[in-house]
């Protein structure tokens, strides 16, 4: 009888062990996927900040384009100032090119139709989404930092 217990038990100890070194490895390879999607996050191309180029050619950068409006020094962010956004690249796009890169990158979620009508507005990134805005990172989705 003891014999049987012994043996239960034993088999017991091997399955925990096995079982043990299966989820270690698991948690492994969920960091090894974890750390692989925010590498490849890091390479996808995506919209930071509302920008204006200023009529003197400075770029201004904010959360909004009002915002970098009422900020700039009078007379400098007048009607035909450019308006379109920079990207984590630190590349300035109009926003045309912004509104492309929002998509591929899932940075909008609202009707289509009435962004392509209206054009890409920051707006659509932080009021309409899950992103926030931090003048150091630009939008960001803080589901994604986790």
């Amino acid at each position: 009888m003891k014999t049987k217990e012994a043996k239960r038990k034993f088999k017991e100890k091997i399955l925990r062990k096995r079982l043990k070194k299966q989820e270690d490895s698991a948690k492994k390879v969920a960091r090894r996927i974890k750390r692989i999607k925010k590498e490849l996050d890091e390479t996808v191309e995506k919209i930071s900040h509302a920008a204006i180029v200023r009529s003197d050619g400075i770029l201004e950068v904010g959360k909004c384009h009002y915002d970098i409006i009422h900020k700039c020094p009078y007379g400098t962010c007048k009607a035909g100032s450019k308006q379109g956004f920079v990207t984590s690249t630190g590349r300035y796009v109009d926003r045309d090119e912004a509104l492309r890169i929002a998509i591929a990158s899932n940075q909008i979620n609202k009707d289509m139709d009435t962004i392509r009508q209206t054009g890409l507005l920051s707006e659509n990134i932080w009021a309409d989404t899950d992103h926030e805005y931090d003048p150091q990172k630009g939008y960001y989705n803080p589901k994604e930092m986790k």
